[in-house]
C-alpha cells in the first residue's frame, strides 16, 4: 500500500505498530492530520465559528477518511462545518470560493488530491481574492503564497 489513509480502520492491518500479515507500505495518516489542521486553523483564527471544508468532486467516498475526521473534530472545536465540493478546474474553483463566501465561512480547510495540487496557484489566488484563510494539505501551496500547511 502507498499513502493509504486508514489501513487499521479498513481492516488491512492489525495496527500501525504491528501490522502483521503480508501488507507492507506506509500510511499518510491523512485523517489525523486533517483534524489537527482544523485545530491549528482555529488557533490561527480565534474568532472562527464557521469553517468550510473544500473537497474535490468525485464519486462517493473520495476523501472520506479525511472528511470523516474533520466532521468529528468540528463540533469538538465548537465550529459549524460547511462542506463544499468542487471540480478542480478554474470555473469549479471560482464557484466553490463564491459558495464559501455565501455560506459565510471564516476560513477553509482544503482537501488533498492531485487535481487540487495541479491548481495550487489558482487556489491560493482565490483565497487571497476572497480574503479567506486556508489550511492546505501540502507545503507546495505555501510556496505559492498560501497561509499554512
Amino acid at each position: 500500500m502507498t499513502g493509504f489513509p486508514d489501513p487499521v480502520g479498513e481492516g488491512l492491518v492489525a495496527s500501525l505498530a504491528r501490522p502483521g500479515g503480508n501488507v507492507t507500505g506506509f500510511s499518510n495518516l491523512s485523517g489525523e492530520l486533517a483534524s489537527k489542521r482544523l485545530e491549528i486553523l482555529k488557533d490561527a483564527v480565534p474568532k472562527l465559528t464557521r469553517v468550510g471544508a473544500l473537497r474535490q468532486a468525485g464519486p462517493p467516498g473520495v476523501g472520506t477518511p479525511t472528511f470523516n475526521d474533520i466532521r468529528a473534530a468540528a463540533p469538538l472545536l465548537k465550529l459549524k462545518l460547511e462542506e463544499i465540493e468542487s471540480e478542480a478546474d478554474p470555473k469549479g474553483l471560482e464557484n466553490a470560493f463564491r459558495t464559501a463566501k455565501q455560506k459565510q465561512v471564516g476560513a477553509l480547510v482544503l482537501g488533498g488530491g492531485l487535481r487540487f495540487l495541479v491548481e495550487k496557484k489558482r487556489i491560493v489566488e482565490l483565497a487571497v481574492e476572497h480574503r479567506l484563510p486556508v489550511s492546505y494539505p501540502q507545503k507546495e501551496f505555501v510556496g505559492k503564497g498560501g497561509l499554512m500547511s
